[in-house]
C-alpha cells in the first residue's frame, strides 16, 4: 500500500510540474522510473545519503534522470535546459532540523527531466520521513523564499545537459553574451540578447565580449544592482559607448513612432 501511495504521489508531482505547459502523457523514459526498483532507488538515492544533516543549502542538477551534486561555487547558476533540486536545511535554537525541498524547472528542460526532478524530490522527502516541505519553482517565477537560498543572486544560463551546454562556452572567440542585472533585495542575473534593444535605463547590463567584460549602468539603476554588477564583472569598465548608442537607439525609436 505504501508503495502504491508513493507512486501515485510521484506521478501527481510529475503532472503538476508541467501542467501549465505540457498536456501529453509522461513519456516511456520517465515511466520506467516508476517501477519497483527505480522508485526504491529514488527514495534512497546514494546522492542524498548525507543530505540535510546540518544547516545550509545543497543543490543537485538532474543529469540523465540522476541527481548530480552541484559545486558550491556554482550555487545560484541555473541552466535553462535543466532541472534542479535544492535542499535548504534550517536549525532552530535547540539544533532541531527542518527541511525545505525545492525542485526548479528550467524553461527549456525536457518533460522527462522535470518528471525525474519531481520523483527524486519525493525520494529526498522520504529520507526525512515526509517531514520536509516541498516547493515547485519555475524559471522567472521563483518565490522570495527560494531566492533567499542564494544571497549572491540567481543567474540564468543558456543550454543544459541534453545540449551539452553548447550555448554557454566562456570567451568562445567573438561570441558576445549580455546579462541583465535586475531586482531589489534579491537580485537576479539573466542572459539576454546582446542587442541595444534589450537594454533599458533602469537596470545594469554586463557585456561579455571575448576577453573584455564591459558594464553599462542605467541612470535609474538601483545601488544594489550596481554592487551586484561590480561583484560579477571582474576587470571591467563602464560601457560609455554602449550607453551613447542606447540613447541614440531610443531617440530613433521615438522619431519613428511619430
Amino acid at each position: 500500500m505504501k508503495l502504491v501511495l508513493c507512486a501515485l504521489s510521484a506521478l501527481f508531482l510529475c503532472a503538476y510540474a508541467r501542467s501549465t505547459t505540457y498536456q501529453q502523457p509522461i513519456s516511456p523514459q520517465i515511466t520506467s522510473l516508476t517501477d519497483k526498483d527505480a522508485r526504491s532507488k529514488a527514495r534512497v538515492h546514494p546522492a542524498f545519503a548525507n543530505a540535510g544533516r546540518q544547516a545550509g543549502v545543497e543543490v543537485w542538477r538532474i543529469e540523465n534522470f540522476e541527481p548530480v551534486a552541484v559545486a558550491q561555487k556554482d550555487y545560484g547558476k541555473f541552466h535553462k535546459g535543466d532541472s534542479y533540486i535544492v535542499l535548504k536545511t534550517t536549525a532552530d535554537k535547540r539544533n532541531n532540523l527542518s527541511w525545505d525541498i525545492y525542485y526548479w524547472i528550467g524553461s527549456e528542460t525536457s518533460q522527462d527531466e522535470a518528471g525525474a526532478a519531481a520523483i527524486l524530490t519525493v525520494g529526498l522527502d522520504d529520507k526525512f520521513n515526509g517531514a520536509a516541505v516541498q516547493h515547485r519553482e519555475a524559471l522567472g517565477y521563483e518565490s522570495a523564499q527560494f531566492k533567499q537560498c542564494f544571497p549572491s543572486g540567481i543567474q540564468y544560463k543558456d543550454g543544459g545537459v541534453a545540449s551539452g551546454f553548447n550555448h554557454v562556452v566562456t570567451n568562445a572567440g567573438a561570441e558576445k553574451r549580455m546579462f541583465q542585472v535586475k531586482g531589489k533585495r534579491n537580485v537576479r542575473v539573466r542572459q539576454v540578447d546582446p542587442l541595444i534593444s534589450s537594454m533599458n535605463k533602469g537596470d545594469v547590463f554586463i557585456l561579455d565580449k571575448d576577453q573584455d567584460i564591459l558594464v553599462f549602468v542605467g541612470e535609474k539603476a538601483r545601488n544594489v544592482e550596481k554592487l551586484k554588477a561590480i561583484s560579477r564583472r571582474g576587470h571591467s569598465e563602464i560601457l560609455h559607448n554602449l550607453g551613447i548608442r542606447y540613447q541614440r537607439h531610443r531617440a530613433e525609436r521615438k522619431r519613428g513612432g511619430r
